[in-house]
């Protein structure tokens, strides 16, 4: 997608989106947890914050957000972000623990769009498929699968085996999600 968008296939970028929400799961499922660090931020929020700052630069700064606990709850069961670069290029994430399943992004530019649906946690043997949708029509553009659980995984072996210092897009991602709860509870 980075190589399309690179590419001018969409003109220039002016927008992202990207939504990963899952159903309701048991009362007792490890996500409701406060003390064990549960909640929608943490659980499904992570996943379009890391999307966010693949295909945007570093720049991305925490605009406003909402976070909501569900009824009984002790953790966020919901969330949206704003994010925008210092070039103006917004982002709009949504996440949550009691939804209808939704895992899509989108990168919108001057000239075009690009959609991705199971884009987060998709199953292993899944073909992706692009959509690219400008002026002159709509392209299915099909992918390889990969299997993101192993790959992610094996990389963190990878680094606690080679004793790699932490990865500074990781290092980024943490601080936005606190950006983000911060937002949220209106602190700065």
């Amino acid at each position: 997608m980075r190589k399309l968008v690179a590419d001018g296939a969409i003109g220039e970028l002016r927008a992202f989106q990207a939504v990963f929400a899952i159903p309701r799961q048991p009362d007792d499922d490890i996500r409701h947890r406060a003390d064990l660090g549960g909640g929608a931020l943490w659980d499904t929020g992570v996943y379009p914050v890391r999307a966010a700052l693949h295909f945007l630069d570093d720049s991305l700064a925490v605009r406003g957000a909402l976070l909501d606990n569900g009824p009984g709850r002790e953790v966020d069961t919901a969330g949206q972000a704003l994010l925008s670069t210092s070039g103006g290029v917004g982002a709009r994430l949504v996440f949550g623990l009691d939804h209808a399943y939704r895992s899509s992004y989108e990168l919108w530019g001057s000239e075009g769009l690009i959609t991705v649906e199971r884009a987060f946690t998709p199953p292993a043997d899944l073909v992706p498929e692009i959509l690219l949708e400008r002026r002159g029509g709509t392209e299915v553009i099909k992918t390889e699968p990969a299997d993101q659980v192993a790959r992610t995984v094996a990389a963190f072996v990878d680094g606690v085996r080679a004793r790699a210092a932490p990865d500074t897009v990781c290092l980024r991602q943490a601080e936005l999600l606190h950006g983000v709860r911060r937002a949220a509870h209106g602190l700065t």
